[in-house]
């Protein structure tokens, strides 16, 4: 019995001793391992830092090739930001790590149940087309190979590092490197990771001949003029079918290093629709300028060139009488004349030199909010719309708000329900003096019949709901004419506002009728009687109430010749369109006639 405790006794010290041994071992080695842990020295130093010094010791450009010089403490800074704070699981987590660049390894310290853990890696940069990608491998505690890390942490922690990848990349854009340009190699050293890049040459050629293909001929023929980079810039864009490796060289130094001049030179000659797909594709890397900078510059040099020509067409605008000429859809309009005045017609009689090339790009608008002339001019797929007091350049959606369709042309010639509003205005029967519509736009002229010697002036429109008066007492045809743009003023008589008429008295009125009784026209004043009559100074125009009209002349203050009204109308050429009521049986003939050609 004593025997057998003496072996338990034993066995007991001799077990006891191992488990001592290696919680002694493993106390140790958490000691060891908190207390070896990396010491994370480096300078901080974020990519976007660094990239703000001096450019050109960073960037190396010869030919098509660029080197870009990464010292090791932006690839730790990078690395540690992103790395910091990683979790694995709910008790294990990255605290914090470097790069060596020199060595090939990364350095990271995690914290595992509230334990420091150091762990090396060995690690490679892998890339694709513009992306350089951090690749982990062979994993050790510390930096001993003797201290394999356990499979289940390794895997985790390099499923972890997988699963995000993304922080664990660089692309191209983040040193805003445009994609015509790819990596070809990197290169750790010492102290410092070398990035090379490559052009590629057919996207780079075939991106200069579309803009080549895009110019703006306007801006070409001006910078053929210029000097210096304006003229370096079309040399470039003449020779896009034959780039070699010192052009390209030009644009990347230019691009990368320089204050992108060129860049924006070609931008400026290339027409505005291929400036939109340039910034679309481009825009974030160029940061010298914006696309409001290059629309700005392009302004000024068309307006350099056509600014001079503009204001003497303003001022021959501005010169032309108001009574003359008002303002149809949009251009001066000698209406008694039925004459359009248009950009070659005003530079003939304004007596202006212009050239040929820069007029027949040019037309004349009138901008009814301003109540003002402008000049347009033409360049490439916009429009320069010139005033005294201000300019704009519109795209074809713009610049179509001052512009206006061919106005139709007069198919009617009178209309009873228009008669019909006329009426209603004057609250009883009317007679029409003149009445011309198209259909849409109606101007009329026309007395009530009991106040026939007066007359009214109205312009009406045809909606939705019928025929409205949208003026009355239209006394300055210039002011109507700028008021209601897109009123067809082709339906207005030649010489409805200048033209006067006087007043007859009774007694006047008596001796016409006596005349037309002595004169066997008529058989007495009782069965007869004067409905209507209207003196411009020189006729007499005048109806019965049998229906019939007649005109008389007037010489040395006595009724002289009297005819019938269509006989007047052919021997007197000069009587007043005022005087005279419209013919309606004659309207309504050739208006179905008019219906009748249409139909056949």
């Amino acid at each position: 019995m004593k025997k057998i405790n003496f072996q338990y006794k034993k066995a007991l010290i001799i077990g006891a001793s191992v488990f001592g041994v290696l919680v002694i071992c493993i106390t140790s080695l958490f000691i060891y391992l908190h207390h070896a842990r990396f010491q994370v020295v480096f300078n901080q130093l974020p990519m976007k830092t660094y990239f703000k010094n001096d450019i050109h010791s960073i960037m190396q450009i010869e030919g098509d090739s660029v080197t870009i010089k990464i010292p090791s403490d932006v690839v730790s800074t990078m690395f540690s930001e992103r790395i910091k704070g990683l979790q694995l699981s709910e008790k294990e987590r990255i605290q914090d790590g470097y790069i060596n660049t020199a060595e090939g390894k990364a350095y990271i310290n995690m914290i595992i149940r509230g334990l420091y853990v150091p762990i090396a890696m060995d690690v490679a940069f892998e890339t694709t087309d513009r992306t350089i990608h951090l690749v982990f491998k062979h994993i050790t505690l510390r930096d001993k190979d003797l201290l394999a890390l356990p499979h289940a942490l390794e895997n985790k922690l390099l499923d972890k590092l997988t699963a995000k990848a993304s922080l664990l990349q660089v692309s191209l854009d983040d040193f805003h490197i445009p994609p015509i340009m790819g990596i070809e190699a990197v290169n750790p050293l010492t102290d410092q990771v070398d990035v090379v890049l490559k052009v590629n040459q057919e996207a780079f050629a075939k991106e200069m001949q579309d803009m080549s293909k895009a110019r703006s001929n306007e801006l070409y023929g001006i910078y053929q003029q210029q000097e210096d980079t304006p003229k370096r810039a079309i040399t470039i864009m003449d020779q896009t079918d034959q780039l070699t490796s010192a052009h390209i060289e030009e644009i990347l130094k230019d691009l990368l290093l320089g204050e992108q001049a060129l860049i924006k030179h070609l931008l400026i000659v290339t027409d505005d629709t291929h400036v939109d797909k340039i910034f679309e594709t481009y825009g974030r890397y160029l940061k010298r300028f914006t696309k409001e900078d290059v629309m700005h510059e392009k302004n000024k040099l068309v307006l350099g060139k056509i600014e001079t020509y503009c204001t003497a067409l303003l001022d021959a605008l501005e010169a032309l009488p108001q009574e003359t000429y008002i303002v149809f859809g949009n251009y001066p309009y000698a209406y008694k004349d039925n004459k359009l005045l248009h950009i070659e017609d005003l530079i003939i009689k304004a007596q202006l030199d212009i050239p040929e090339e820069v007029y027949q790009k040019m037309d004349i608008r009138f901008d009814y909010g301003k109540k003002a002339y402008r000049i347009v001019y033409e360049v490439d797929e916009t429009y320069a719309l010139v005033g005294k007091d201000a300019y704009a350049f519109l795209d074809d959606t713009a610049y179509g708000a001052y512009t206006f369709d061919t106005p139709k042309a007069n198919q009617v010639t009178y209309d009873t329900t228009i008669q019909e509003q006329i009426a209603a205005y004057f609250n009883g029967d009317v007679f029409i003096r003149y009445m011309n519509t198209d259909g849409q736009y109606a101007f009329v002229m026309a007395s009530s019949t009991t106040y026939y010697q007066d007359y009214e002036r109205f312009a009406l429109e045809k909606g939705d709901e019928g025929w409205r008066i949208i003026e009355t007492g239209i006394s300055d045809l210039y002011a109507f004419s700028v008021n209601h743009p897109g009123f067809n003023l082709k339906t207005i008589t030649d010489d409805p506002v200048q033209g006067k008429i006087y007043a007859l008295s009774k007694d006047d009125q008596a001796v016409i009728m006596d005349q037309l009784v002595h004169r066997k026209i008529i058989e007495d004043k009782e069965s007869v009687k004067l409905i209507y009559c209207s003196y411009d100074g020189k006729y007499i125009a005048l109806k019965l109430s049998n229906g019939e009209e007649y005109v008389f002349n007037i010489k040395y203050a006595y009724l002289d010749k009297v005819y019938t009204k269509d006989v007047a109308m052919t021997k007197w050429k000069d009587i007043s369109p005022l005087i005279l009521l419209q013919d309606h049986d004659q309207v309504d003939e050739e208006e179905t006639s008019t219906q009748e050609q249409e139909a056949s």
